[in-house]
């Protein structure tokens, strides 16, 4: 995998250039400009596996250069920084998302090294990739009789009142138990349910396992809010909040514990049929 560096500033440009020899063993390939870089991605072959990215930057600014990223169907990873404050982060960060790139952080400048050794620590292949089972990963057929088997998991990250450091509810995140590679995170499957019309199934799969356990949890005399999230097709669909609500009274799930999370950008996507679900 390279590392693709983008920034106007030569000194800045340095800087992370010698921090990135230090925390990685990776090629570096140093950018002054948008235009310069996005010159090399469209020849690249796949090597390139992260692009960092200065979103201040003359003639094409890191907002324009993200929507070219993700016109040209960069799939590797993006890391955000800028001098900016951290509102422009996260508005460019959830903008990077909506586009579609899997984005690792937006930060400010400077980053200090040991924060970059962390955060490429995550640009690491899973297990799944390096065993070479990738392509079966984004097998559609393989992820339709996953799904049937039973396959898909839920762990639960705990949600704490910061001021009595209490427990007050979880979050479903679901996982592929797959038999030949193990446990897969879902940015490797998700987009391949998205795209083929297996979304809806699989978050009904997701939610149907976090209130059978919420049932549970309740027989132990855990009263817990339960989070699930959903995609843009689920909330389009006027079927699903009769499912929600269904589902939900078989399990006698209180409807007020229930969280549903969808990102804003996909909710901007199409605020009408969202708004009439």
């Amino acid at each position: 995998m390279k590392i693709l560096v983008v920034d106007d500033d030569p000194f800045m440009l340095q800087v992370l250039k010698r921090q990135l020899t230090l925390a990685s063993s990776k090629e570096i390939i140093a950018c002054t400009s948008a235009e310069q870089a996005l010159s090399l991605m469209r020849q690249d072959d796949g090597t390139i596996g992260l692009v960092i990215l200065d979103l201040q930057m003359p003639d094409m600014d890191g907002i324009e250069c993200v929507r070219h990223l993700a016109r040209i169907g960069y799939s590797g990873k993006l890391l955000l920084l800028s001098g900016e404050d951290e509102r422009i982060l996260s508005t460019a960060q959830s903008l990077a998302r909506g586009h579609g790139l899997n984005v690792l952080d937006a930060i400010q400048k400077p980053i200090s090294l040991q924060h970059l050794s962390q955060i490429l620590a995550q640009t690491q292949p899973s297990p799944a990739t390096l065993n070479g089972g990738l392509g079966e990963l984004c097998n559609p057929d393989d992820l339709v009789r996953g799904i049937a088997a039973g396959e898909l998991i839920n762990h639960y990250q705990p949600k704490v009142v910061l001021a009595s450091g209490a427990v007050d509810g979880v979050e479903a995140l679901v996982r592929w138990q797959h038999p030949r590679h193990g446990l897969i995170y879902p940015d490797l499957f998700i987009p391949v349910a998205e795209q083929h019309g297996l979304i809806d199934e699989l978050t009904r799969c997701v939610m149907r396992q976090a209130l059978h356990d919420a049932r549970q949890w309740r027989q132990q005399g855990l009263d817990f809010n339960i989070a699930v999230n959903v995609s843009m097709d689920n909330i389009s669909s006027l079927l699903f909040p009769d499912f929600v609500t269904r589902l939900a009274a078989e399990t006698g799930m209180p409807l007020e514990q229930l969280t549903l999370e969808v990102t804003e950008s996909q909710l901007m996507a199409e605020p009408l049929k969202a708004l009439d679900t």
